[in-house]
């Protein structure tokens, strides 16, 4: 892409400011110590699922705060509000909302994309084939999958009211994503959200002062964090609209306390590699804001390479679960799409080791890192 006639500019740290914190705000890395956190890791759960250290985005809406002395820390932990998407189409946000739902405790999907004839979007047959070796006596004698959790349920919004809808009335879309902030108050969500749809929840999350109301809606007035993740393939549009997605929840005037904690980008290459992009001034910008030791909103990056596994393209198309495939036998593999047992064993080898890697790239990107602070600490 070229850098003529662009209006992008790249970040720098002095410039940029205006945004005020959240009051009451919590590190949710300190919710839990870390002895506990260590020891959940390696046990297993009574329904066969191997649990994971709990992810948890930066906190970066306050000043740096001292950590409670052990006997205070409190094992109710707040809800963690993630949005999954890009305002272009086909950048794998089911894939990785897939991903992050299954492998963090305790989460309920919410679907705002397009659903087939049976009001199910693709995410929600998903999250149910999951559920096939989810039970105890199903995954008897199966591998086990490190970071496995079963989601608590799936809320389907559909793509939303259509333009003229809205237009003819405007309260319909509010009082769709009033539903899920409802839901943000009470669980951990994963919102799969349509490249239709981005833009809508940023104007309901600006008009609704959810800034705010996040800040001390969680346990005992502890705020509730708020993480976008935005998947791209290295194409211009995906770039130039991630990093505008960024801009606006970054804008101070249109979010004087920011809406979310922490924005991840994640290089999706299953088209191919960012290598030609990062000349582009909005990756430019991108790599500037995660590397920044202040940004108006923390930002990290999170690369999901390219699955060499067939299974994981036959498993989209047919919107089988990742976990399910990975925890199948190459006999079951091989009668349910056609492959011999050989490939079926190498595949789904494959596909394990990638599902692995991806999630292993995921979570250290959420992982907190940094101290909290106003702009990213």
């Amino acid at each position: 892409m070229s850098d003529e006639g662009s209006n992008i500019q790249p970040f720098k740290g002095r410039e940029l400011g205006g945004m005020q914190p959240r009051s009451g705000t919590s590190n949710l890395a300190e919710a839990l110590p870390a002895a506990d956190a260590a020891k959940a890791a390696r046990e297993q759960t009574s329904d066969g699922v191997t649990p994971a250290t709990d992810v948890v985005a930066p906190t970066v809406r306050q000043a740096p705060v001292k950590a409670p002395e052990p006997a205070a820390v409190t094992a109710q932990v707040a809800p963690h509000f993630m949005i999954v998407g890009n305002r272009t189409g086909g950048q794998g946000k089911t894939l990785i909302s897939q991903l992050l739902a299954r492998s963090m405790k305790d989460v309920m999907v919410v679907a705002a994309d397009k659903a087939d004839k049976d009001e199910k979007s693709k995410i929600g047959h998903i999250i149910e084939d999951a559920r096939k070796y989810d039970a105890p006596k199903a995954s008897e004698g199966r591998p086990v999958l490190e970071h496995r959790f079963a989601p608590v349920g799936v809320m389907e919004l559909g793509a939303g009211p259509t333009a003229i809808e809205v237009l003819k009335d405007p309260h319909q879309s509010i009082a769709i994503w009033d539903k899920v902030g409802e839901a943000a108050l009470k669980n951990n969500l994963v919102v799969d959200l349509g490249a239709q749809v981005v833009d809508s929840l940023l104007d309901w999350a600006e008009n609704s002062g959810a800034p705010e109301l996040l800040a001390t809606s969680g346990p005992n007035g502890t705020e509730i964090p708020v993480t976008m993740v935005i998947p791209m393939m290295a194409t211009g549009k995906a770039v130039t609209d991630a990093w505008e997605i960024y801009e606006r929840l970054a804008n101070a005037e249109r979010f004087p306390v920011p809406f979310v904690n922490s924005v991840l980008f994640v290089l999706n290459e299953a088209d191919g590699s960012f290598g030609q992009m990062q000349h582009s001034r909005e990756m430019k910008a991108i790599n500037e804001v995660v590397t920044a030791p202040i940004a108006p909103i923390k930002a990290q990056v999170a690369t999901i390479k390219a699955c060499a596994s067939n299974l994981l393209r036959v498993a989209e198309a047919n919107n089988s679960a990742i976990d399910t495939v990975c925890l199948m036998s190459p006999q079951e593999i091989s009668n349910q799409f056609g492959l011999n047992m050989w490939d079926a064993s190498r595949q789904r080898k494959l596909l394990t080791e990638w599902r692995k890697e991806s999630l292993d790239a995921l979570h250290s990107a959420l992982t907190v890192h940094t101290p909290m602070g106003v702009r990213g600490g």
